[in-house]
C-alpha cells in the first residue's frame, strides 16, 4: 500500500473499498461472489502446490529478506540459498518428470 495512502486511511478513518484497495495495488482480485473467490483461490493454491515446496519457499524467503536489506545484499542472499537448493532432491525430481512428460511428485519440506 502506498505510504501516502495509509496516512490518508489513518488520519481520516474512512473505508477502503474493494475496487479502490484494488486499484492501488492492496489486493489482486475483486470477486462477484464468495463462491467465486473460493473457486479461484483453490485454484491458485492447487497451482502453487504443482510446484517444489522448495522452492516456493525460496521464493517467499527470498521476496521477505528483499524487503529489509540493500539489493547488493539480497543478490548475495539470493546466489547463496539457491547454490544450496540446486542440491536438493526438488531439483532431481523436477528434472526427471519434465523429461519423463510426468507430474512431479515433491516430498513435504522438513519440519525446522
Amino acid at each position: 500500500m502506498p505510504s501516502w495512502l495509509a496516512l490518508e486511511l489513518a488520519y481520516t478513518s474512512r473505508d477502503l473499498d474493494a475496487t479502490e484497495a484494488k486499484s492501488c495495488g492492496f489486493i489482486n482480485k475483486v470477486f462477484d461472489s464468495q463462491d467465486e473467490m473460493l473457486t479461484e483461490v483453490r485454484e491458485l493454491a492447487a497451482t502453487i502446490a504443482k510446484h517444489s515446496p522448495m522452492a516456493v519457499n525460496g521464493v517467499k524467503e527470498m521476496l521477505n529478506y528483499s524487503r529489509e536489506h540493500t539489493v547488493a545484499e539480497s543478490l548475495n542472499y539470493m546466489a547463496t540459498w539457491q547454490a544450496g537448493m540446486l542440491h536438493a532432491p526438488d531439483v532431481k525430481e523436477a528434472l526427471s518428470a519434465a523429461k519423463e512428460k510426468r507430474a512431479a511428485n515433491y516430498d513435504g519440506l522438513r519440519p525446522l
